[in-house]
């Protein structure tokens, strides 16, 4: 009877199953979209390109801006009797104070907003705080900015001049003898400026979400393909130890004598060895039966059916049974490798089974 599989061989040559983690691994994520690259670069190109058409397709915008300095605005005549704060010794002294804060403009131009705008989207297009440029930017000035498609700039314009109109109106209200009115540049409405689509920013935007979903749709064709590519897995769902690691076919030359000549050198000449595959028939398996024949004549080594296809006519007579089986990430299913596993455990008269994993890097707990 076969020794029990499930506990790891130090026999040279033989290398331990790894334990099951529950933890998701990276590397199989990975290579699953590496394996469906062309779905993620699909969909990406197509974010990317839907970006650009929705660019394009978007009529460019209008910035409108009207700019309001605090510091023109109208100021109030202040006298300071001699000994009071700001006086001067010799005599009354003559102050001007500015009549608005740049809080109180900003209340104005809320105020005004909400009378010429009665619905709320429409106002909250409308922003009010610092310049939108750069080198305007100070703590005296304040901005009322829009953005507009073009077939719309003529209302706001209209809009923005009847603002003016309505601060320099209030400005002057309740000024009296000796008060300084607002100066011209108190408001001032600047020209229009013509904004880009945002081209980039929408084939970027495109080209991420095209990224992401290329990314979940690659993922889920690999779950729905219904094959095992994991190494992990492989070797979980068999349950025996893994003998050897080869390239996938065809192979270069002497490229891999060294792989031949160790997997010979750790089967035992007294069991009878046999190579095959799980539900189908591999294209590894008879040169492998060749290059061990080769390389170590005196094994006896056979060529055998496929473990699920048909049942097993090995005779019984002879030396002991032992099992070399081919397996290839993406080869089988999950199921086909669980049923493998149940029938060699279930098969009498076998000593020993080596896995030869085919096409795929060792994981790098099996390396040492």
């Amino acid at each position: 009877m076969m020794a029990n599989s499930s506990q790891p061989n130090s026999t040279p040559g033989n290398m331990p199953v790894p334990r099951l983690d529950d933890e998701i691994d990276l590397s199989d994520l990975g290579a699953a979209l590496v394996r469906r690259w062309r779905w993620v670069v699909g969909f990406s190109f197509t974010g990317l390109l839907l970006g650009c058409v929705m660019a394009f397709q978007k009529q460019p915008q209008v910035r409108l801006e009207m700019i309001i300095d605090v510091s023109q605005g109208p100021q109030q005549l202040q006298h300071f009797l001699p000994g009071q704060s700001g006086a001067v010794s010799t005599g009354l002294a003559v102050v001007y104070q500015s009549r608005y804060s740049t809080q109180t403009v900003i209340l104005l131009l809320d105020q005004a907003l909400t009378a010429s705008f009665a619905n709320g989207v429409e106002r909250r297009g409308v922003i009010i705080g610092q310049p939108t440029n750069k080198n305007l930017r100070a703590g005296n000035l304040v901005s009322l900015s829009v953005d507009v498609q073009q077939d719309q700039v003529a209302h706001y314009r209209s809009l923005f001049a009847q603002i003016k109109r309505n601060l320099f109106a209030d400005s002057s209200k309740g000024l009296m003898q000796g008060d300084r009115p607002a100066k011209q540049d108190f408001v001032h409405i600047l020209p229009p400026e013509m904004r880009s689509s945002d081209l980039q920013r929408f084939c970027i935007l495109g080209g991420l979400v095209g990224l992401v979903v290329g990314m979940g749709a690659a993922l889920l064709a690999d779950r729905l393909a219904n094959r095992a590519f994991a190494v992990s897995e492989i070797l979980l769902r068999l349950g025996y130890p893994l003998r050897a690691k080869l390239p996938p076919l065809p192979w270069e030359a002497n490229s891999i004598q060294a792989e031949f000549e160790q997997l010979a050198a750790g089967l035992d000449v007294n069991f009878h060895w046999y190579v095959l595959s799980i539900a189908e028939s591999h294209a590894l398996v008879r040169p492998l039966v060749t290059a061990l024949q080769c390389h170590r004549p005196e094994l006896q080594v056979d060529e055998a059916g496929p473990l699920l296809a048909q049942p097993m006519r090995i005779p019984q007579a002879g030396l002991p049974r032992a099992f070399l089986l081919v397996v290839e990430c993406g080869f089988n299913s999950p199921q086909a490798l669980s049923e493998a596993g149940r029938v060699l455990d279930q098969m009498p008269h076998l000593e020993a089974v080596g896995l030869v994993l085919v096409g795929q890097p060792m994981p790098a707990e099996l390396r040492s």
